[in-house]
């Protein structure tokens, strides 16, 4: 087992070794380990910081989206908390600055609450504490 708790596994016929992640060991997003260890509100932008888009499209860089989806719509809710779901987990300061608009942010966060880890909502509601009242 590595350092990040992965097994390595060699199967027949492949030449190089692939990694299968232990159930106990789920994979966890780079911000919510930043949280678990206290170093996360530094990465989130004070309120007057966020210049995200109200509308239109937002495309994000491998870096943050590299499965799946990497274009968005923030007019559309389902789109928006999707992109806005893996800005808190993946994003860095600049990143949530940019890509989050604040009246969406308040909106959702009832949303964004349910589909976030918990360790991860107290850091954003202990810096933010407006979001605590959505």
């Amino acid at each position: 087992m590595d350092i990040l708790g992965l097994h390595e596994a060699h199967h027949p016929g492949r030449r190089f070794p692939v990694r299968l992640r232990t159930v106990d060991n789920a994979r966890v997003s780079i911000n919510q380990t930043l949280a678990r260890t206290g170093q996360m509100a530094g990465r989130i932008p004070a309120w007057e910081e966020f210049t995200g888009p109200a509308a239109g499209v937002v495309a994000l860089p491998n870096r943050l989206s590299w499965s799946g989806r990497s274009s968005f719509d923030v007019s559309d809710q389902h789109e928006r908390l999707t992109l806005y779901t893996t800005l808190l987990g993946e994003g860095r300061r600049e990143d949530l600055a940019r890509w989050v608009h604040t009246q969406h942010l308040v909106a959702d966060w009832p949303s964004i609450r349910r589909l976030t880890a918990r360790n991860l909502i107290s850091v954003w509601e202990s810096r933010l504490p407006a979001l605590a009242a959505a």
